[in-house]
């Protein structure tokens, strides 16, 4: 049963580009319309105004003595003053895009090329996360009712809203709780925020099995305002049973859960101490989308999720509900389930997220599959019933050499693949795919760019920026790269325009991909 319970979870991981980094792309830029209507007579003069604000980003207070660098030279450098800023407003600097670094020894660094902005906000992620946490936890009730032996699994999860930037470097720590103990069968490690209200069932109507882990939790940050979805349904105990046994692939178990019944907790205050928040399943799921992908990416898997975000606050996105179909499928179709109608919430913006990955062929294959991860978002309309998805982006091999990072796009048949816009790549330090407790992802240096920027090097920074942190004997370093795609009809979203809103009315198509790095990058970037 515990591999089954981890297939269960595996969903938790994939709906929103799967695993990486902890922190979200946090950034903002502008340019003055000013300095846009007068730029050709500035650049004329070599004139160029440019400011950076630096602060931490779980805190949001400025950040002083950070070094902002233009280029890769150690000597175009400045550092942030009291107030976390460097105002450069001179004839001296260059003319169009610059490649701008942020760092400080004890938080993650940052990286912009080919950025034009005048104005520049940059949040640095703190290497070490010393803020306290409250545990919530509770259960989920007025569940239908249940009799043991019936053949079914009752199942719920608790899910915070997810900032719509933090799809741009993501990490499952925002969505799954550290693990602990659960009764299936026998003592197994489960996601804390997974709830199994007390059951038993029969394997062959001769092994009793008892289910039990009735409360779910999650730590949160002390005096943090959250949004939770609380989601439960049910598994045929059965052909779960029979397809752990058996080995059946991943998709086939993942489609055994059915989502019936949710809730929202909205605008929850975490307080400073541990607390109980029971949460009732008020709402029901009811079928609604038909979603058919006529033309999959070669050898993928489809992976859909129906999706929403309230209409008054487009920067929070939650889950709804998830289907799988195997590559084997052929004009794959599937059915996903929606809100529907609810009067009694607020006015949502739904949409499918349609995700290609290749995704094991059985529970416990340990071959190396190929680590990218297309998808295509599909707005919504009330009228909508049938969906057709196409247009993935391209895959994308990634290679490493000394202080490059490059990427490409590969050479498709088809040419219905759309262009991509934007190129979020990160570094991060996280625990090794076989380690029993998994320990959150930590970026260690995030760059961003046009996704015409194919490769580029880390630039070299002073000596006290140079010590990367030392690696446990669990973790790895990682390479992850997100090509994102947007609707040019309604904006062009760049360097210079980048947030929640834009990203949750604007991101057509995504690519996640990784790699991970040999510890050779100690001897060769610094």
């Amino acid at each position: 049963m515990k591999t089954s319970w981890k297939v269960l979870c595996f969903f938790i991981i994939i709906y929103v580009f799967l695993r990486p980094a902890e922190a979200s792309v946090f950034f903002k830029t502008k340019t003055s319309t000013l300095y846009q209507v007068f730029e050709p007579l500035f650049s004329t003069f070599g004139y160029r105004q440019l400011t950076i604000q630096v602060f931490d980003e779980f805190t949001e207070k400025p950040l002083p003595n950070a070094l902002v660098m233009l280029g890769d030279q150690i000597q175009n450098g400045w550092y942030t003053n009291s107030e976390g800023i460097v105002s450069l407003d001179n004839i001296t600097l260059p003319q169009g895009p610059l490649t701008l670094t942020i760092a400080h020894p004890n938080y993650s660094r940052f990286t912009l090329l080919q950025i034009e902005a005048q104005y520049i906000e940059v949040g640095l992620t703190p290497l070490v996360d010393t803020r306290g946490k409250s545990w919530i936890s509770g259960s989920l009730e007025q569940w239908p009712e249940m009799e043991d032996d019936d053949g079914i699994v009752h199942a719920g999860l608790v899910l915070p809203f997810l900032e719509m930037t933090s799809l741009l470097n993501f990490s499952a720590a925002h969505i799954l709780a550290p693990n602990v103990k659960a009764k299936i069968y026998k003592d197994i490690d489960l996601p804390a925020n997974i709830t199994l209200p007390s059951q038993q069932e029969s394997m062959w109507g001769l092994v009793p099995v008892y289910i039990s882990k009735p409360l779910y939790e999650f730590p949160f940050v002390k005096s943090e305002t959250k949004n939770l979805i609380a989601l439960a349904g049910t598994l045929p105990f059965s052909k779960m049973a029979s397809g752990f046994l058996n080995k059946a692939p991943l998709t086939d178990l993942l489609n055994l859960y059915n989502l019936e019944q949710f809730n929202f907790v909205l605008n929850y205050p975490v307080p400073d101490q541990n607390t109980t928040l029971n949460i009732p399943l008020s709402y029901g799921l009811k079928p609604r989308f038909l979603v058919r992908t006529p033309t999959p990416p070669e050898n993928k898997d489809i992976i859909y999720v129906s999706a929403g975000y309230f209409k008054n606050d487009p920067s929070l996105l939650f889950p709804l509900d998830f289907k799988v179909t195997a590559r084997s499928a052929f004009n794959a179709a599937t059915k996903l389930k929606s809100i529907y109608s609810q009067n009694q919430l607020p006015p949502l913006q739904e949409f499918i997220l349609a995700m290609a990955a290749d995704l094991p062929k059985q529970t416990d294959d340990t071959s190396p599959r190929d680590p990218a991860i297309l998808g295509t978002v599909q707005r919504l309309h009330p009228t909508d019933t049938t969906i057709q998805i196409s247009g993935f982006l391209k895959p994308i091999d990634l290679s490493y050499q000394k202080d490059s990072f490059y990427y490409r796009f590969r050479s498709l048949p088809t040419t219905t693949n759309p262009d991509a816009q934007l190129a979020v790549s990160f570094i991060n330090i996280e625990s090794q795919k076989n380690a029993k407790q998994k320990k959150p992802s930590q970026p260690f240096w995030t760059i961003i760019s046009p996704s015409t920027v194919q490769s580029f090097s880390l630039p070299k920074l002073p000596n006290t920026f140079s010590q990367w942190p030392r690696l446990e004997a669990d973790q790895n370093l990682t390479w992850t790269l997100n090509v994102c795609g947007f609707n040019q009809k309604d904006v062009s979203l760049d360097l210079k325009n980048i947030n929640s809103e834009q990203m949750a009315n604007t991101l057509t198509h995504f690519s996640r991909n990784e790699m991970v790095l040999s510890q050779r990058i100690y001897g060769c970037c610094h």
